[in-house]
Parts: C-alpha cells; structure tokens; sequence
C-alpha cells in the first residue's frame, strides 16, 4: 500500500512546518510598527494623548489643519531626551509621515516647538510603555535572537523535508 494515499506524506509535512515555521518571525517584525494619526492645529494636538511601546518603530502622521505653521517635537523630560521629528516645518493643510523609536519608557510630552505655541496649549501626552516586565524592549537583543532561532528551526524542516523528497524521488 502506498503511504502518500493516505493523507500527506512525512517530506510533504516537514515542509509545510517549516514554511509555517518561518512566517512567526516575519509576522513578529511586521507587527512592531505602530501607527498614530495627529492633527495639529492653533493652539491644539488632536487626540492629545497617545499609547505606544518602547523600543518599537512608532509611524506619526502628522497633519497640519491650522492657518500657521507647525512642527512635532517629543520629549522625556527627565532623562533629557527631546527630539524634534522633522527638519522643516509643516504648512497649512500639509501631511507627512516619520518614524521614530522611543529609547526608554516614560511619560513623554508631545508639542510644537515654535515660538509660544506650546505656552499656548499646543501640547499632549505620551506614555511610552515598556515592552516586558524587564523593560527589554521587543526589539531588543533577546526577542531578535529568538526570531532567529524560530527562523532557523523552520529552515532546517523546510529543508529536511524537501531533501527527503528529493531522495525519495531518486530511488
């Protein structure tokens, strides 16, 4: 009786695990991107509060509503961290996307830099949240070795399964 008759064969599931296997890490990578939608507008940031992970890429959306001009700025006051997001200022009616990290967890201050705005309300806040009870964030050394490792096993029975196949085929 030929095994292959009854179901998948031993080659076939070693490589459907192994194709499986690798798609954990490549999903855990496409989900540490974040997304935050902000508008800035005289004298307000909409929303005003916002929620990410440390140590994970965070992608802003920034749109300028107002009639001035604007810029974004976050800041960790208290470990002296502060970083204006982009180089130029945003125009009226102007939207533009940039990525930043958050180093360390904390609540952040979010706030346009230019001349009294921030004096005059054009401010909110962001809580950075650690990503483990450790505070390692997800991108840090150990979750990329375990991604790898996951990686590597799901190779090695891609591969395992398909050499087998191939040997089979031989004889």
């Amino acid at each position: 009786m030929d095994h292959r008759t009854r179901g998948l064969s031993l080659p076939a599931l070693l490589t459907l695990a192994g194709l499986l296997t690798l798609l954990v890490p490549a999903l855990a990578l496409a989900q540490t991107s974040q997304q935050v939608s902000l508008t800035l507008k005289e004298f307000m940031i909409t929303p005003s509060k916002a929620t990410v992970q440390q140590g994970q890429s965070v992608r802003f959306s920034v749109t300028n509503a107002g009639t001035e001009q604007h810029n974004f700025t976050v800041e960790l006051e208290k470990q002296k961290i502060e970083s204006k997001l982009f180089n130029t200022n945003l125009m009226p009616g102007e939207t533009r996307m940039v990525e930043f990290t958050f180093p360390a967890a904390g609540e952040w201050e979010m706030y346009c830099p230019l001349e009294d705005h921030k004096a005059r309300g054009m401010k909110g806040d962001l809580e950075v949240l650690s990503t483990s009870p450790g505070g390692m964030p997800s991108t840090g050394a150990a979750s990329t070795l375990s991604l790898w490792l996951v990686g590597l096993f799901g190779l090695m029975l891609l591969t395992g399964g398909l050499l087998i196949q191939r040997r089979q085929r031989t004889r």
